[in-house]
C-alpha cells in the first residue's frame, strides 16, 4: 500500500496548499488600505473582488488542473500494473510461469482509463467550490468588517479576522460522498485518491485473475482494520457471484468492504495451494490512527489560521497553537510507538 500512499499524500499536500494560498490571498488583500474611511474601505474592497476571484482562478485552480492532468494518469496506471503482478505472483504459487497468461488487453486499458477519469472529475469537481466559496468568506469577511466598525465593537481588521478565522477552522467545506458523508477539501481529495487508487490496485489482480480462469480470492487482514471490514477480514469470496459455497466480491462491497479510505486488498485462494491471512485484533490501532489523524488535523488547522492572520498578534497566537499540537504528536507518537508521519502534516504546492 505504500505507493498508493505515496499518491494520497502527494495530492492531499497539493490540495492543502492550494486551500492555504486562497486564506492567504484574502488575508492579504483585507488587511491593505487602512487608512481610508469604513465606506470607502468597503467599496475599493468590493470592487476588488473580481481580480481576487481572477487571481485564484488562474493561478491557484490552474496549478490544479495542471497537477490533476500530469501526475494522475501514470500513477493510476502503475498501480494497476501492481495489482496486475501481485496475482502474477499470486498465480505462480500454484501454476508454471509459462502456464499465465499476462498479457494487457482492451480490459485493462479501459480500466485504467476509467479510474483515471473518475479521479480527476472528483478532484476537479472541488475547483469551481472553491471558487465560489473564495467568493464568499470575502464578501463576508468585508460586511464583518464594516459592521463590527459601525457597532462600535472593533476595527475593521479584528471583523474580518472573525470571518477569516472561522473559515481557516474548517477551510473549504462541502464535499459530500455518494454515502451522504461530508468533506473538507484535503480530506475530501485524499479519499477520493486513496479510494480510486486501491480499487484500480484490486481491479488489475481480478481481471488477471479471471484472465487466468480463477474466480476465488481472499480478504487480506491488516492492524488497523475498522470495525465495518473487520468481519470480512480472511473471508474467502468469488469474483464472478457464480459460487454457491462463498459471497461474491459485490456482495462484500455492498456491506462496507472496500469503502472510502480501505487499505483491504484481496489474493488468490486455492483450495491447498494457499493460505488465508490471520485476522488481527486491530481495536486499539485503529483507535490510535484515529487519534494520530486528529492531531494532524489540527496541526494543519493553525497552520491555516497562520496563513490568515492579519496582525501580528493573530500569527504569534496561531503559531504558539500550531507548535502545542506539534508537542501533542511528538507525545502521542511517543507513548504509542507508532510511525510520524510529517508529510501528513505537511502541505505542497502544485506545479
Amino acid at each position: 500500500m505504500a505507493k498508493i500512499d505515496d499518491l494520497t499524500l502527494k495530492v492531499g499536500r497539493v490540495y492543502a496548499q492550494a486551500e492555504r494560498d486562497i486564506i492567504q490571498r484574502i488575508a492579504n488583500r483585507l488587511r491593505k488600505d487602512k487608512t481610508l474611511s469604513i465606506e470607502q474601505w468597503e467599496l475599493r474592497k468590493l470592487r476588488e473582488l473580481q481580480t481576487l476571484r481572477s487571481g485564484i482562478e488562474k493561478q491557484i485552480v490552474t496549478k490544479l488542473d495542471n497537477f490533476d492532468e500530469k501526475e494522475l494518469q501514470p500513477i493510476i496506471q502503475e498501480l494497476y500494473n501492481q495489482g496486475s503482478k501481485d496475482a502474477i505472483a499470486d498465480l505462480r504459487k500454484v501454476y508454471n510461469i509459462n502456464e499465465i497468461t499476462t498479457d494487457f488487453g482492451k480490459i485493462d486499458e479501459a480500466t485504467v482509463a476509467n479510474y483515471t477519469q473518475a479521479l480527476k472529475d472528483n478532484l476537479q469537481g472541488t475547483h469551481l467550490r472553491m471558487v465560489r466559496q473564495a467568493d464568499d468568506v470575502y464578501r463576508q469577511a468585508v460586511s464583518r468588517g464594516v459592521n463590527t466598525v459601525l457597532t462600535g465593537s472593533g476595527t475593521r481588521v479584528e471583523g474580518s479576522q472573525r470571518v477569516l478565522n472561522e473559515f481557516a477552522n474548517k477551510g473549504v467545506t462541502g464535499f459530500v460522498d455518494k454515502s451522504g458523508r461530508s468533506w473538507s477539501l484535503k480530506t475530501y481529495a485524499e479519499m477520493a485518491t486513496r479510494t480510486t487508487a486501491a480499487r484500480a490496485r484490486i481491479d488489475g489482480s481480478l481481471n488477471r485473475f479471471q484472465q487466468n480462469g480463477e474466480d476465488l480470492v481472499v480478504v487480506s487482514a491488516h492492524a488497523e482494520s475498522c470495525p465495518i471490514c473487520d468481519p470480512w477480514e480472511g473471508r474467502i469470496l468469488s469474483i464472478s457471484g457464480k459460487s454457491e459455497e462463498y459471497p461474491s466480491v459485490s456482495e462484500a462491497e455492498a456491506d462496507g468492504l472496500f469503502h472510502q479510505n480501505c487499505s483491504h486488498g484481496l489474493t488468490l485462494w486455492v483450495e491447498g495451494l494457499t493460505t488465508k491471512p490471520e485476522p488481527v485484533d486491530s481495536t486499539d490501532n485503529y483507535q490510535q490512527r484515529q487519534q494520530q489523524r486528529y492531531n494532524e488535523r489540527q496541526i494543519r488547522k493553525w497552520k491555516r489560521r497562520e496563513a490568515g492572520a492579519m496582525t501580528k498578534d493573530e500569527a504569534r497566537k496561531a503559531k504558539n497553537y500550531r507548535k502545542k499540537w506539534q508537542d501533542k504528536q511528538k507525545e502521542f507518537i511517543e507513548e504509542t510507538g507508532r510511525y510520524r508521519k510529517y508529510e501528513r502534516e505537511q502541505i505542497k504546492t502544485a506545479r
